[in-house]
């Protein structure tokens, strides 16, 4: 991670906060020319198109019907990586029978990607008192507070929203049981950090997910956005395993189909 996040490079006056020039070359090396519609298993991968400013889903469904979306995957992953102000946005072009169709992402979750974002989520953050003080200035970024409010919620909606619509969906057809979601939501400074890569926050990040294995397996509560314990699920590390058999009986039984 050191070479993707160098952490004593001088930061730049102009422009994003690393080149992506190790993560592009690596990427590219390791992928090859495979496509999304040679996944082995069928993929989801999010991205944003600045241009347009309109989200851009890559999928194996997709990508075998409609050949302008059956990008290389190392383009997509390079694309749906690069983070505002952390990595510089990606175009790349996908040829087809009717020509060629130009891509200009960023990160599929680009309002979650907050680089300002140093609290616990499950911490209270703001009161209608202190946010109808505010000016414009204020929102972006508070004295107060010594931090971008508007960042904070957006990035808060990111992350809420596309866990709060899953749910919803998986509730509303009654499979609530197939959906999982590992997260930790009282994480503080620079384990929130999206780049820092030093020896010691990356050891800090692997104790926390080892201990986040031995806590009980949640879910978030629709109503107050507070993650809840599953009944009956367990740990996360029960839950996972319990998932993976049951994915490793799917890929069987479509093998002897």
């Amino acid at each position: 991670l050191q070479r993707f996040f160098p952490q004593d490079q001088v930061p730049p006056t102009t422009g994003p906060k690393y080149d992506g020039k190790y993560l592009r070359e690596l990427t590219a090396s390791l992928l090859g020319d495979l496509t999304v519609k040679q996944t082995v298993t069928n993929v989801l991968l999010p991205s944003y198109d600045i241009l347009i400013f309109q989200p851009v889903v890559f999928t194996t469904d997709e990508a075998k019907q409609n050949p302008s979306k059956d990008a290389k995957l190392s383009d997509i992953c390079i694309a749906t990586s690069a983070a505002p102000t952390i990595l510089p946005p990606y175009k790349f072009k996908v040829l087809d029978l009717l020509g060629s169709h130009e891509f200009n992402l960023t990160d599929g979750g680009v309002a979650a990607a907050n680089p300002g974002c140093g609290s616990a989520k499950k911490k209270q953050m703001y009161t209608v008192e202190q946010a109808a003080q505010w000016s414009a200035i204020d929102w972006l970024f508070n004295l107060s507070t010594f931090d971008s409010p508007l960042l904070n919620i957006l990035g808060a909606v990111g992350t809420d929203m596309v866990d709060i619509h899953v749910e919803t969906l998986f509730q509303s057809h009654d499979t609530a049981q197939n959906y999982l979601r590992v997260e930790d939501d009282s994480l503080t400074g620079d384990a929130l950090s999206a780049d820092k890569a030093t020896p010691e926050n990356l050891e800090n990040l692997k104790k926390i997910g080892i201990e986040l294995l031995d806590k009980p397996a949640s879910r978030v509560n629709l109503d107050t956005g507070a993650l809840e314990p599953i009944e009956g699920a367990g740990t996360y590390a029960q839950a996972l395993a319990v998932f993976a058999i049951k994915l490793s009986e799917q890929r069987k039984l479509k093998k002897n189909i």
